[in-house]
């Protein structure tokens, strides 16, 4: 791994999928939720601020889904293309590292 930190934009983030897969994998079942925060320019492009909106509805016991609406084509072509990578990724951790994801552990004294 490069020591060098790499970095992508928020709407990169957005475009290429990875924020829907964050949230619907891993935050919508927890009743979280992450969302770039903006505006609508005149053509009904968003336009992000820069700056991101963590939601909480931890409490209700179902969490938090996507509409229906939302479910495109557009959509499940992020979702796939993640899903690809995702794959790919995880059998190259496993062999590297032996894990994919990272063991947490503790050493007792």
């Amino acid at each position: 791994m490069s020591d060098e930190i790499q970095t992508m934009t928020l709407e990169e983030f957005r475009d290429l999928g990875y924020l829907q897969e964050l949230n619907r994998r891993f935050l919508h079942p927890l009743g979280l939720a992450i969302g770039l925060m903006g505006d609508f320019d005149e053509d009904g492009n968003f336009e992000p601020s820069g700056e991101i909106q963590i939601q909480d509805y931890r409490d209700d016991p179902e969490g938090m889904r996507f509409s229906e609406e939302e479910m495109d084509l557009e959509f499940y072509i992020k979702s796939e293309r993640i899903k690809f990578e995702r794959q790919e990724k995880f059998e190259q951790r496993l062999e590297e590292l032996g894990y994919v994801i990272q063991p947490v552990e503790v050493e007792n004294e």
